[in-house]
């Protein structure tokens, strides 16, 4: 964890338009302390409270506190069941060149959150930041809505290997009951359903453990339902202004929001998609298993969330988001005979500001998370891609293997540069990352290296051509390299070959394809030109 950070904190005054605010700030020290961990430090995810206290005369101040560097924020307050009277909003300092943001509002819940222990706003990502603003602009200047035990929650996202030594042993003691705030009694603990095989292909999914969830943090056990009969699309809101690299990150704090502010037990959607395409394994209890989560107030019944990281009432959603979503929910609903296309009657197990508790409400299968309760989510243009969605995950494109150049599976494309001309042929694999390859880590590779087929013979060119691909389909991209100067063991020059390289090691397993016996022609040169794709959508 990096070093506490003195903050000033100060109450701010009118703004125009005569709408009053309540104004403070967390803003770092003026020495120019560095506010971040040293590199390569693991730190566990932590939210940070700054909270609103009385001062002289009964006006809303802040002490001066101490604060440490975030990456997500949000404002909560006492209880669950209260509304902001007003609107919240923030300004952020970036912890890198010391800019302020412009002020940004923060958008309310849903719904209350029956369970939870706190109300709160949803969360904002603002990416690493060492100071923050915030106000409540209220309607002709009155300070009455203001609720009881308003703060802002600061919430550092940490690494995933600072998370990776909590396990869920420890879950259940954060003194909660039942499920952990998790809506609707009703759940199985000891004994989870058995996974039910899908009729569709399941898409790569990136679990907890690699994403650097904190199983220490999740209350009570997880919720089953019998079935998934309905899917929810969301967005997460903040930003899509994010590098997929930083995806794991986001969702950790995005899970910290949602089980020490929001008191939700655990990370309210069962599974994040990023805007590469990436999907995660969301709320814990089994990708593969219907797991209740609390992502749409009433609803959470034989249905599961599928959030897209990024706030799309401003943004246009990937390409890849979009099929990725339309994977996912083609391979929940086949797990139950669902169709992406139909429609579902599901009963309102509480009031969703939509509809009325015991309300039955007939809704698309593929759903947007505003057809069923009071929320803008999924943003106007996600929604508007529902039915590209339905459509997608009605095709067989639905089967078909995520496209993908990054074997390192850190969100970011690698690259490959060859040299066929050198020797038998070189290839250079260069990973990526968030400020361009990283040369540092780059790995050689040529036939007489461990785990590569063949020999290193003068002429093979090795490396003619490459093509990246997830051709096994376990989500690292593989890597298909050509030598068309390849010669057989029977006297055929140049007949060509082609090698299969698989991620995110290329030292096992590897696979030669060569030109069949029937098909014997010298200088055929197989594999001088490649491409990879899904050609029979199996996955």
């Amino acid at each position: 964890m990096s070093a506490k950070r003195r903050a000033l904190l100060t109450l701010g005054a009118a703004v125009a338009g005569g709408a009053s605010v309540v104004s403070y700030a967390v803003a770092g020290p003026q020495d120019g302390t560095a506010g971040t961990s040293a590199a390569g430090a693991q730190r566990s995810t932590e939210v940070h409270d700054v909270a609103l206290t009385s001062a002289a005369g009964g006006r809303p101040a802040l002490a001066r506190t101490r604060t440490a560097p975030f990456s997500l924020l949000g404002v909560s307050w006492t209880d669950a069941a209260a509304r902001l009277d007003g609107t919240a909003q923030v300004r952020t300092r970036d912890a890198a060149t010391g800019r302020w943001s412009a002020w940004r509002a923060l958008r309310p819940s849903a719904a209350a959150l029956p369970g939870g222990t706190r109300g709160a706003s949803e969360p904002l990502w603002v990416g690493p930041s060492d100071g923050v603003e915030a106000r409540v602009v209220t309607a002709g200047g009155s300070r009455a809505g203001l609720p009881k035990g308003l703060r802002v929650d600061l919430v550092d996202p940490g690494t995933a290997d600072g998370a990776a030594g909590h396990t869920a042993a420890t879950a259940g003691t954060r003194g909660t009951t039942g499920a952990g705030g998790m809506r609707n009694a009703a759940f199985v603990t000891d004994d989870p359903p058995v996974a039910v095989t899908s009729t569709v292909t399941r898409p790569p999914i990136v679990g907890r453990a690699r994403w650097g969830a904190n199983e220490a943090t999740v209350a009570g056990s997880p919720q089953y339902d019998d079935k998934v009969s309905a899917v929810f699309v969301h967005h997460t809101g903040g930003s899509d202004a994010y590098s997929c690299a930083e995806s794991p990150a986001l969702i950790r704090a995005l899970m910290a929001y949602d089980t020490e502010t929001a008191g939700l037990g655990d990370l309210r959607y069962n599974f994040v998609v990023d805007k590469c395409g990436r999907i995660h394994e969301g709320r814990a209890g089994g990708a593969d298993l219907p797991v209740r989560g609390a992502h749409t107030p009433g609803f959470d019944r034989a249905s599961t969330g599928v959030a897209v990281l990024g706030d799309y009432d401003g943004a246009t959603p990937t390409r890849a988001a979009v099929e990725s979503v339309a994977r996912l929910a083609a391979w929940k609903l086949g797990q139950y005979g669902g169709d992406p296309n139909g429609t579902v009657t599901l009963t309102a197990s509480e009031d969703s500001g939509v509809y009325g508790q015991g309300e039955p409400a007939v809704l698309p299968v593929i759903s947007g998370g505003k057809d069923a309760a009071s929320t803008a989510s999924p943003g106007a243009n996600l929604y508007a891609e529902l039915p590209e969605i339905r459509r997608y995950a009605a095709s067989p494109a639905r089967n078909s293997a995520i496209p993908t150049a990054d074997y390192t599976g850190d969100g970011v494309s690698d690259l490959v540069a060859a040299t066929p001309g050198t020797g038998s042929g070189v290839i250079t694999l260069v990973p990526g990352g968030t400020g361009g390859p990283v040369s540092s880590a780059r790995l050689r590779l040529d036939q007489a290296s461990a785990g590569v087929p063949g020999a290193a013979e003068s002429g093979d060119q090795w490396g003619a051509a490459t093509a990246w691909g997830d051709i096994n389909g376990d989500g690292y991209a593989d890597l298909a390299v050509g030598a068309p100067g390849e010669d057989d063991t029977t006297g055929h020059t140049d007949r060509g070959a082609v090698t299969i390289l698989y991620g995110p090691s290329f030292t096992a397993d590897a696979d030669t394809m060569a030109l069949g016996d029937d098909y014997e022609p010298k200088g055929a040169r197989f594999g001088a030109t490649l491409a990879v794709g899904d050609f029979n959508a199996d996955g």
